[in-house]
């Protein structure tokens, strides 16, 4: 399980992808309950993880529909 808090951007992005690397995805969570705030990157982010298995828990549901909304897109 890994926390997040605070602003959840390109740069912490990248952070997080390098650290969940090593780890099988059905068995990674990511709590996002104290994320106050999400860029497009962190969106993008937030949808390829979620593509791939890993679990967003306390994931709000304006969250999910911007990273339904972003999937969309062309």
């Amino acid at each position: 399980m890994f926390v997040l808090s605070g602003e959840l951007d390109a740069e912490h992005s990248a952070e997080l992808r390098e650290l969940i690397a090593a780890e099988e995805p059905e068995r990674v969570r990511l709590d996002l309950k104290d994320v106050t705030r999400v860029d497009r990157a962190g969106l993008q982010f937030l949808s390829q993880v979620d593509a791939s298995g890993i679990t967003l828990v306390n994931c709000t549901d304006y969250v999910r529909r911007w990273m339904a909304a972003g999937e969309k897109r062309p």
